[in-house]
C-alpha cells in the first residue's frame, strides 16, 4: 500500500477517535423552542381620520425564548378601545414568525383606539392609534337665538364638526352679521348690540354655515318725535309682537290701528263704549279691550280688525293684560275686583275683590304673580296659580300704573300724589323714589331696563335714566296718558288726550 494512502487512513481514524471521545455530538443547529414573546413589527402608534383604516395594519413577530421566530402560531387581534373594527383577526405566524392583521378601521369618535394581539401562553401586546376629526359637514352654535341689550355683548360659541359630530379644531371658522347697524360680531363670536331690532349672525366653515337669530333690546334715542293725529281723545296704547299698534279712542268707541313702523293710521276697529285699555295675546293674533262704559271685555281678531266677541265683566273694566302663555286674561275694574278670564272659552274663571278702583296691573316676567294697585292707596300681590291674595302693602299717594322691571326684581309705581316709588318684588319694600317723576299717571320701562317713561297729564312725559334716577329729557305737550314701546324698544308710543299719538324714536 502506498505510503500516502496509509497516512490518510491514519488521519481519518484519529478524527473518528476524537469524535467518539466527545460523546458523538452533532454539529446541527439547536431546535426552535415554544413561542414565548410577541414583538411589534409594524409602526406604532399611528394616526388616522375617524372611521378610516390605519395606513399600516398591526403586525407582530412570534419568537421563542432565544429570540428565534416561531412559525405556525395563531395570533388573534381584537379591538380593545375606541370602538373600531378589524378584518382578518386571526392570523398564523409565517416561516419568519410574522403575523399581520388584515386591516384596522378606527372608531367614529376622535381619540385613542387600541388593538391587542394575543396568542396562547404568550403575553399580549397592544397597538395604539389616534382618531382625528374628518372633513367638516356641519357647523354647530351654542344657541339658535340670542337676546342682546343695546350697548352690551353676548358670546356665541360655534364649532365645525365632521359627520360623526367630532369637532374639527383645525377647520377655519368665521362669523358675519346680516345687519351691522343692529348687531356686530367679532371673529371670536362676541355679539355686540348696536341698536334695537332683529338680525342674524352666521358662523361659517367652508361650505357649511349656521345662523343665530339676534334680538337687540334697547330704548329710543329721543332724537325724533312725530305726533300722529288721532281723534276721540286717545288714551290707551299697546304694540304687539307682530308690530301692530292699537290706540284707544275713548270718545269715538273705536281703536286706531298702525302697522309699524308707519305713523299713519288708515284702519279703525269698532269696539264698545269708552275703550280704556288694550292689550294683545302673546302671539299678537288677538287683542283685548276694556270697554269701560259698556262693562265688557272685547275680543278682537287682529287679522280682520273686528271685535268678534265680548265678555260681560260688569261695573267699569279698567285694565287688561294676559298671562305669559296667553291662556288667561286678567281684567281689573273701577269697583275693585280682579277678574280672571279663560282665553279659550271666554269664561270668567275667578274673581278677587281687592279694594277701590284698580288702575295698575302687571304680570311678573318669570313667576306666577300678578301685581295690582288701587287708587285707594294699596299694592296687592296675587297668585296667578291660585288666584289668592298673597301680600298687601299700604302706600298712599293715589297709586296708578305699576310696572315690573324686565328682570323681575323691581316694581315702579306711578303716583298722582308724590314721587314715583321703586319697590323690591322680594318683599314689596320701598328701595328708592324718583322725585322728578312725581304726580305721574302712566309709566313704562324700556325693554332693556335702562329708562323709564312716566306721564304727567297736563305737563308732558319725563324720561328717567334708571341707573342715576335723573331726568334725561322731557316730552312736553298735551295730556299724555298711557305709554308703551315696540317689541325692541326703539320707539315709544304715547297716547295723548290732546288728539294725537306721539312716536318717539
Amino acid at each position: 500500500m502506498p505510503a500516502q494512502a496509509r497516512l490518510n487512513r491514519s488521519v481519518l481514524a484519529a478524527l473518528l477517535a476524537a469524535a467518539a471521545a466527545c460523546g458523538g455530538e452533532s454539529t446541527k443547529p439547536p431546535a426552535v423552542g415554544p413561542a414565548s414573546v410577541l414583538a411589534k413589527s409594524s409602526a406604532d402608534p399611528q394616526t388616522a381620520v375617524v372611521g378610516t383604516a390605519v395606513a399600516t395594519a398591526p403586525s407582530v413577530t412570534v419568537k421563542d425564548a432565544n429570540g428565534k421566530p416561531v412559525a405556525g402560531v395563531t395570533v388573534t387581534f381584537s379591538v380593545t378601545a375606541g370602538g373600531g373594527t378589524v378584518t382578518g383577526a386571526s392570523q398564523p405566524s409565517s416561516s419568519t414568525g410574522v403575523a399581520t392583521l388584515g386591516s384596522w378601521t378606527l372608531g367614529t369618535t376622535a381619540g385613542a383606539n387600541t388593538v391587542t394581539a394575543s396568542a396562547t401562553g404568550v403575553p399580549s401586546v397592544t397597538f395604539t392609534a389616534t382618531g382625528t376629526a374628518g372633513p367638516v359637514t356641519t357647523v354647530n352654535v351654542s344657541a339658535a337665538s340670542l337676546v342682546v341689550l343695546e350697548g352690551q355683548t353676548q358670546q356665541v360659541t360655534a364649532t365645525a364638526v365632521d359627520q360623526y359630530g367630532n369637532v374639527n379644531s383645525t377647520a377655519p371658522l368665521t362669523f358675519s352679521t346680516a345687519v351691522s347697524a343692529i348687531a356686530t360680531v367679532s371673529n371670536a363670536g362676541l355679539v355686540s348690540g348696536v341698536a334695537p331690532g332683529a338680525t342674524t349672525i352666521a358662523a361659517t366653515s367652508g361650505a357649511f354655515s349656521k345662523t343665530v337669530a339676534i334680538t337687540v333690546l334697547g330704548h329710543p334715542s329721543g332724537t325724533s318725535r312725530v305726533d300722529a293725529p288721532e281723534p276721540g281723545r286717545p288714551f290707551a296704547v299697546r304694540a304687539s309682537s307682530s308690530d301692530v299698534l292699537l290706540v284707544g279712542e275713548q270718545d269715538s268707541n273705536r281703536l286706531g290701528r298702525y302697522d309699524l313702523p308707519s305713523s299713519t293710521s288708515t284702519i279703525t276697529v269698532a269696539v264698545g263704549l269708552d275703550p280704556t285699555d288694550v292689550n294683545f295675546s302673546p302671539d299678537g293674533s288677538r287683542a283685548y279691550v276694556t270697554n269701560q262704559a259698556s262693562g265688557t271685555l272685547g275680543v278682537i281678531d287682529v287679522a280682520t280688525n273686528t271685535q268678534t266677541s265680548t265678555v260681560n265683566i260688569g261695573g267699569s273694566p279698567y285694565r287688561v293684560t294676559t298671562s305669559r302663555d296667553g291662556s288667561k286674561i286678567y281684567v281689573t275694574t273701577g269697583q275693585g275686583t280682579l277678574f280672571t278670564v279663560d282665553a279659550a272659552t271666554r269664561a270668567i274663571v275667578d274673581s278677587l275683590v281687592l279694594g277701590s278702583a284698580l288702575n295698575g296691573l302687571a304680570v311678573h316676567p318669570s313667576q306666577p304673580i300678578i301685581y295690582v294697585t288701587t287708587t285707594g292707596g294699596a299694592l296687592y300681590e296675587v297668585s296667578a296659580t291660585t288666584g289668592l291674595l298673597l301680600r298687601t302693602k299700604g302706600m298712599g299717594g293715589q297709586p296708578q300704573e305699576v310696572v315690573v322691571s324686565p328682570d323681575g326684581a323691581k316694581l315702579y309705581i306711578a303716583k298722582e300724589s308724590g314721587a314715583l316709588e321703586i319697590r323690591a318684588t322680594s318683599d314689596l319694600a320701598i328701595t328708592d323714589t324718583i322725585p322728578a317723576a312725581s304726580g305721574t299717571f302712566g309709566a313704562a320701562v324700556t325693554p332693556d331696563g335702562a329708562q323709564l317713561y312716566a306721564t304727567q297729564p297736563g305737563t308732558g312725559v319725563v324720561v328717567i335714566d334708571l341707573a342715576t334716577k335723573t331726568v334725561l329729557r322731557t316730552i312736553a305737550g298735551g295730556v299724555p296718558r298711557r305709554v308703551t314701546f315696540d317689541r325692541f324698544g326703539g320707539t315709544a308710543f304715547i297716547g295723548n288726550e290732546g288728539g294725537y299719538v306721539s312716536f318717539i324714536k
